[in-house]
């Protein structure tokens, strides 16, 4: 716990807070970032499901530097939200489970465009068990955001339970 108040104490993560617009900035910059890579991901779990069938799968990696410019732009504006209120995110569950999916979302969509890259007989036809990876991956985003807008709550309800020593 004496990382998250040395953190918390830092000359940035105190200015973020008592700014009256860098937590605005910071949240919407997040937004952009999870909305390039939840689209772009989308389209990608989107072909996999069999839509577009007329674009070959292997054209879809042009998404990838769409996906990696919103990584670095969520990470970045994450971290400094973090900065800002270590407390709120790592000491909640719901944290973690929001960097789990994540990691598992990209993970799977790196691992779908491999299978797309790999030449059959018919260039438009989908890999083996695709449908499912492509369940797989839009659920997990639904994750990653349900998670990202629970963090907000739940943070209340911990402090609230703590409070009453429940917790």
């Amino acid at each position: 716990m004496n990382a998250v108040h040395w953190l918390q104490d830092l000359p940035l993560s105190t200015w973020m807070r008592e700014s009256s617009w860098v937590m605005l900035v910071l949240v919407i910059l997040h937004m952009f970032g999870m909305a390039f890579m939840v689209g772009a991901g989308s389209l990608i779990a989107g072909r996999a499901l069999g839509l577009a069938r007329g674009v070959e799968p292997a054209r879809f990696a042009c998404f990838v530097p769409v996906m990696r410019g919103g990584f670095a732009l969520t990470l970045f504006s994450g971290l400094l939200l973090l900065a800002a209120y270590p407390a709120k995110a790592l000491t909640n569950p719901v944290f973690y489970v929001k960097l789990g999916l994540l990691s598992g979302v990209l993970l799977l969509t790196r691992l779908l465009l491999l299978r797309f890259d790999k030449p059959g007989d018919d260039t438009y036809a989908l890999p083996p068990g695709s449908r499912v990876v492509g369940v797989g991956i839009l659920t997990m985003w639904v994750g990653v955001i349900a998670c990202g807008q629970l963090l907000n709550h739940t943070y209340a309800m911990l402090l609230a339970f703590a409070a009453a020593g429940t917790l």
